[in-house]
């Protein structure tokens, strides 16, 4: 157990070091995100959420609780296939897989890692806001459950995207494309109404709302934790087969050594 423990550790500090070895990449990443927050509040976008929250005078801050919810699932969806796709590269992919140590521990270590750049990322973009818009943002026990939670689901997503990188290899515009699209189907921007059912599946729906009832101090039902557990839970349980299903099918056919 504690050799296992070891890896997910030495995993999490070689991801860390690649990623900071190349700063552009983070930094980048840093840039990208903050400007686009910036336009968000210069549209005047999510005008309408303190309506909804019944919290008049803080929609910006709801949109900005929203936007790093979104930011965080992002990097969840898009971490594994990007590990998969950089080792592919590397040639290395299928010496990870024929390894001792079992594949999950090392994505562990990379869903670990991921979390932690997420965060600085976030930190940036919570910083500028404060510093510059001047809209802060409320943080309580409630909402870090509530990502935590939904951070759970959207890995599983990623572990569906990255058990399709396995065979498809490329998957960088689809990924890219349900990027953008959870930015405009989970809430992230406005709100007016209760959710479709549709959007009710996806975790980061849920939790938007969850976090955003928190801080405007309006009731949260068990249900709706519930609610919560359950899909983050399932898409996770899903993501988990679909990407068993996906490394049997890439090792049968001989697909890691290919790119």
């Amino acid at each position: 157990m504690f050799k296992y423990l070891n890896i997910v550790i030495a995993e999490i500090r070689r991801s860390l070091k690649e990623s900071f070895s190349y700063k552009m990449g983070l930094v980048s990443d840093i840039v990208v995100l903050t400007l686009l927050y910036a336009g968000l509040i210069f549209m005047d976008t999510g005008s309408m959420l303190g309506e909804y929250y019944n919290n008049p005078g803080n929609s910006k801050t709801l949109l900005l609780l929203g936007y790093i919810f979104w930011s965080y699932s992002i990097a969840a969806i898009s971490g594994v296939s990007n590990e998969i796709s950089i080792e592919a590269v590397k040639g290395t992919l299928e010496q990870k897989f024929m390894a001792v140590i079992p594949y999950p521990f090392l994505i562990a270590g990379n869903i670990i890692s991921s979390l932690l750049l997420s965060s600085i990322v976030a930190a940036v973009i919570i910083t500028f806001s404060n510093l510059i818009i001047g809209v802060s943002i409320t943080v309580n026990g409630k909402v870090i459950l509530s990502l935590l939670m939904t951070l759970v689901g959207m890995y599983g997503m990623g572990l569906i995207l990255g058990g399709l990188s396995l065979i498809a290899k490329r998957i960088n515009q689809l990924t890219l494309l349900i990027q953008i699209l959870l930015l405009f189907v989970t809430d992230t921007l406005s709100k007016t109404s209760p959710s479709s059912a549709i959007s009710c599946i996806i975790p980061l729906t849920v939790g938007n709302d969850i976090a955003r009832k928190s801080v405007s101090n309006i009731a949260i039902s068990y249900n709706e934790w519930l609610m919560l557990i359950l899909v983050s839970m399932l898409w996770f349980v899903v993501g988990s087969v679909v990407f068993g299903m996906s490394s049997r099918y890439a090792r049968k056919n001989g697909l890691l050594g290919t790119y």
